[in-house]
């Protein structure tokens, strides 16, 4: 079955998933997840809990439980579970994960998944104690809730981000620049004499050479960090283009819904901007990029 996730209605981007149905702009889903993550006590929970830690030898991350908890519900492997979440800030945010970048959560997850499947009664009383405090609370049983939704199937085939990491950043030469490169760098500028190297750090702790045209957006084939950014609804299919010149590294807006900022100063619809020195690139509401220039 192809599950639908929609973000906004002027956008709509469809995941190919195998299991039961999901629409994750539905304000139902949404809410449910919200009300499921506050409503399950996991401090009472603590004998099924235990009961599995001492099967393990070793006790398991929390977040492992909540990522079991929707592979359970939406009746999707780790693989459509992971591009589900990816696309989904509903799922990252029950799973307690940040709103852009890969899914650590996930990746334990495929790791820890002979054990959960060798645990699959102790493991399904746990899924049932949590159910039944959900329905205590009011809230239907998931498996229940999720049923009956009326979705559009698409096939869907996005290519794995391909991050660039630098793998060795050159440190700066122990003689001292220039005396224009330092005068320059004080006062916010660079000269097309001072070679840098630029790159971005991205808010999950990834490193980007600016070596090259760097495209931001959900589109897979638009940008290659389509797959960290796609449960952000705030960021356009095709959102800003980030350039190295002799001059600096221009920054352009390429038409996006949310507008694109170098240090919270809007470029405008479709404007562009210069950037020589040191900036946070802010792409819709919530992604901060950091751009900076390392001498080189």
């Amino acid at each position: 079955m192809t599950t639908t996730l929609t973000r906004r209605s002027s956008e709509r981007t469809q995941v190919s998933v195998s299991g039961s149905p999901w629409i994750a702009g539905d304000p139902f889903a949404t809410r449910f997840l919200a009300q499921a993550a506050a409503g399950i006590d996991w401090a009472a929970l603590t004998p099924w809990i235990d009961a599995l830690d001492t099967r393990w030898d070793s006790p398991a991350p929390l977040a492992l439980y909540k990522v079991h908890l929707l592979a359970h519900w939406l009746k999707l492997d780790a693989a459509s579970l992971e591009d589900a979440c990816l696309a989904n800030s509903a799922l990252r945010a029950f799973i307690g994960a940040p709103m852009h970048g890969p899914i650590v959560e996930l990746h334990l997850y495929r790791q820890y998944a002979s054990r959960f499947a060798d645990a699959g009664q102790a493991l399904g009383k746990l899924v049932a104690a949590i159910e039944l405090q959900l329905i205590d609370r009011g809230l239907l049983p998931p498996t229940e809730a999720l049923r009956g939704s009326r979705l559009e199937s698409r096939k869907h085939n996005s290519p794995q981000p391909t991050i660039v990491v630098p793998q060795r950043l050159r440190p700066v030469a122990q003689a001292q620049e220039p005396i224009a490169c330092r005068v320059a760098a004080q006062a916010h500028e660079t000269l097309p004499s001072c070679r840098a190297l630029a790159v971005l750090v991205w808010p999950w702790g990834d490193v980007t050479m600016v070596d090259h045209r760097i495209a931001i957006g959900r589109d897979s084939e638009y940008s290659s960090f389509a797959n960290h950014l796609r449960a952000d609804g705030k960021i356009s299919r095709r959102h800003a283009s980030i350039e190295p010149t002799e001059s600096g590294i221009i920054v352009r807006d390429m038409g996006s819904s949310n507008g694109t900022y170098v240090d919270d100063q809007p470029l405008g619809y479709t404007g562009s901007r210069t950037v020589p020195h040191d900036a946070v690139l802010k792409f819709g509401t919530d992604l901060a990029v950091e751009l900076v220039f390392i001498p080189a």
